[in-house]
């Protein structure tokens, strides 16, 4: 178990631990870090715990990396299908039915299952910040002062 092992180390240290850690073949070793570099270095297999699920990435860090967002994609295309799927059925079961006419029992069911799904997907992102026409951000150094010069005179 190796908790942040490269904060204090130099250069050096940490390539003679990158070296120790990769010649460990029938070994697990648990790592936690920040290090990027170190991790992609060392690193033939990621385990991820993402809300309340374990996803298992074998490979480097960057094949990690570009699995994870195709997950994410793919879960996210998931959740609006099924929350565009939602609103048509509600407004199904809304409508009220015509003459000597009943509303379907198992598509309500399919319905109520549908709701549960829905409430338990992720909520979609939300959307990219509203920005003027034209208007570039300024890094905070760079912004005029609003004092203004005193004129003596």
């Amino acid at each position: 178990l190796l908790d942040e092992p490269t904060n204090h180390l130099d250069i050096s240290g940490i390539g003679w631990l990158e070296a120790e850690i990769s010649s460990l073949r029938d070994t697990a070793v648990l790592l936690v870090t920040h290090d990027r570099a170190f991790l992609s270095a060392v690193a033939r297999e990621i385990v991820e715990l993402h809300g309340s699920s374990l996803w298992r990435h074998r490979g480097s860090y960057e094949d990690f990396l570009e699995a994870k967002q195709a997950r994410l994609e793919a879960q996210g295309q998931q959740a609006a299908a099924a929350r565009n799927l939602y609103r048509r059925e509600l407004a199904w079961v809304r409508k009220q039915p015509k003459a000597r006419e009943s509303k379907s029992k198992s598509r309500l069911e399919r319905f109520e299952g549908l709701a549960a799904t829905v409430a338990a997907a992720p909520p979609p992102p939300p959307p990219p910040p509203l920005r003027r026409r034209g208007a570039r951000p300024m890094p905070w150094r760079s912004r005029p002062s609003r004092r203004r010069s005193a004129r003596l005179g």
